[in-house]
């Protein structure tokens, strides 16, 4: 049985916790009629809105065992995305047999 309660995740990775506070400050203006939860911490930026989480990450973090859909990597680093940016997501995710996201699945 598919668990259909399954969020979008995705990890925006930032060069420090300056650039870090902009772009989750930008997301919660973005996302403001449909934002569900905010957690803004020193140790974890979050923001949930209605099937999607937005996990903000410093590049210096380790995003290791970080499970995401898609990774934002606005670090300009090209070493690091190469590297170490990359997500951990099952190949077998319900969330390609939701038709409202399984365009996000399909292959080009």
């Amino acid at each position: 049985m598919h668990q259909y309660n399954e969020k979008l995740k995705v990890i925006v990775i930032t060069e420090d916790n300056k650039q870090n506070q902009k772009y989750f400050n930008l997301f919660k203006v973005l996302f403001n009629n449909s934002i569900e939860e905010v957690r803004d911490f020193n140790y974890e930026k979050r923001i949930t809105i209605n099937n999607s989480e937005f996990r903000f990450i410093i590049k210096s973090e380790s995003a290791r065992g970080l499970k995401a859909h898609y990774v934002l990597n606005l670090t300009q680093d090209e070493e690091f995305h190469r590297n170490r940016a990359m997500p951990m997501t099952s190949p077998h995710s319900s969330l390609k047999e939701i038709e409202k996201w399984s365009e996000l699945f399909t292959k080009l």
